[in-house]
């Protein structure tokens, strides 16, 4: 059985197993434990894919939370990870089987200019977008300004 903080949040996972595709931080450190050993307990008992931008603020965390298998999605965006740590954590992400992510803000004009060529820039970031603009001129064609 969980420990008693652990207990609700395995109890939540289970039952919106199907319909979250993850879970982002759903529970921290406890009773002695770490917040990455205690994001594996929920990530085993739920089946439930988990995110962080807690858990793994480092490399040295990063080292113990991938060791745990406490994660399947780093957010490390490069406000807090700079931009070349956020490809290198995208990197890590490909040859680890993990999907990167980023965390989200209120800043988003610049967000989008770092996030985008970050997405494209680690070892296997060969994800597309929906609705390619046509670019004539250096410009989007003015019936593609809005999405």
């Amino acid at each position: 059985m969980a420990p008693g903080c652990l207990r609700r949040p395995i109890q939540i996972g289970k039952q919106l197993k199907g319909v979250l595709a993850y879970a982002e931080d759903p529970c921290g450190a406890e009773q002695g434990f770490s917040g990455r050993e205690v994001m594996a307990e929920f990530r085993r008992a739920t089946g439930l894919p988990t995110a962080t931008n807690m858990i793994a603020t480092d490399w040295r965390q990063m080292g113990h939370t991938l060791s745990l298998q406490s994660v399947d999605i780093p957010l490390a965006d490069p406000h807090f990870w700079t931009m070349q740590g956020s490809v290198r954590v995208a990197q890590m992400c490909h040859e680890f089987g993990l999907t990167w992510g980023s965390h989200s803000n209120n800043h988003f004009d610049v967000s989008l200019a770092m996030f985008t060529p970050r997405r494209g820039s680690g070892a296997g970031q060969d994800h597309r977008y929906r609705y390619p603009l046509d670019l004539a001129g250096g410009q989007p064609a003015s019936d593609q300004t809005t999405f």
